[in-house]
């Protein structure tokens, strides 16, 4: 499979997993949908797509980014991980001082993922730049946000509006690397 051919499907697999996540959020939000594990699982389904994504984007991007986009993309899919967690812990109800220290590590793991994510594409000049400070501050909303509100209570708007700028960033990245040509950067060869 080429290289062209692998960006494009993670870039699918961005746009599908924003699709899906922002769906499970506005579903958890108006509170309708079968059942809650159903509904968890369209997040789920979400999240482990959004790990191919993030291979794609930081792919895209690689030789470009520096430290500070690998790091952002080792943390981003860390923090990713820790959210795959999180349904089951859930559903079975006896584990939920574990599923709150899980909401904390996936904040502690994601902010500075997708901070550092956005700065390694800023520096990488690749996708738009603004599409990576939509989702850093998108994200960082969402997650900071989330902390304030205990469970039971009602949602916080800031909570939503965060997590939709955080798929909006990352889908406008995605929809680029659909639509242009984004090829490995290689050293220039010396001229002899």
């Amino acid at each position: 499979m080429s290289y062209r051919n692998l960006v494009r499907l993670s870039a699918s697999a961005l746009i599908l997993a924003g699709i899906l996540i922002a769906a499970d959020w506005l579903l958890v939000v108006a509170r309708i949908g079968p059942r809650r594990e159903l509904t968890m699982a369209v997040g789920y389904t979400g999240s482990i797509l959004l790990i191919f994504g993030l291979m794609g984007l930081y792919g895209c991007q690689i030789k470009n980014s520096g430290w500070a986009g690998f790091l952002g993309f080792v943390l981003a899919i860390l923090s990713n991980c820790f959210t795959l967690g999180q349904p089951w812990l859930l559903v079975s109800g006896q584990w939920l001082v574990l599923f709150k220290w899980l909401g904390i590590l996936i904040a502690i793991t994601g902010i500075p993922g997708y901070i550092l994510l956005a700065i390694g594409t800023w520096r990488a000049g690749k996708l738009p730049r603004w599409s990576a400070v939509v989702w850093a501050v998108g994200y960082t909303i969402s997650s900071t946000s989330r902390m304030v509100v205990m469970p039971g209570t009602s949602i916080n708007p800031l909570v939503t509006i965060g997590r939709l700028l955080w798929i909006a960033g990352l889908m406008w990245a995605a929809i680029v690397m659909l639509s242009v040509k984004v090829a490995p950067t290689t050293k220039p060869k010396p001229e002899a």
